[in-house]
C-alpha cells in the first residue's frame, strides 16, 4: 500500500472519529445526531448510558521509511 493511500485512509478515519466524539460530547441525557457518511446525512443516535465504558482511540505511526529530517 503506498503512502498516499495510507494518508487518505488515516485522514478519513480521523475525521469520522472526531465527528463521532464531537457529536457524542453533548449532555448524556439528550439524543445526539451523528453524520452517516454512507447516507450523506445526519442520523439520530441514542445517548450513551451513564457509567459506560471509557474508550481511548489513537493512531500510532511505526516504521516510517525514507524519512529525511
Amino acid at each position: 500500500m503506498n503512502l498516499k493511500k495510507l494518508i487518505s485512509i488515516a485522514s478519513v478515519a480521523v475525521v469520522l472519529v472526531l465527528g463521532t466524539l464531537i457529536a457524542t460530547s453533548t449532555s448524556s441525557n439528550q439524543n445526539a445526531e451523528v453524520f452517516n457518511p454512507i447516507a450523506g446525512e445526519l442520523v439520530a443516535a441514542d445517548a450513551p448510558a451513564v457509567g459506560g465504558n471509557a474508550v481511548d482511540v489513537g493512531l500510532y505511526g511505526t516504521n516510517v521509511y525514507e524519512l529525511s529530517l
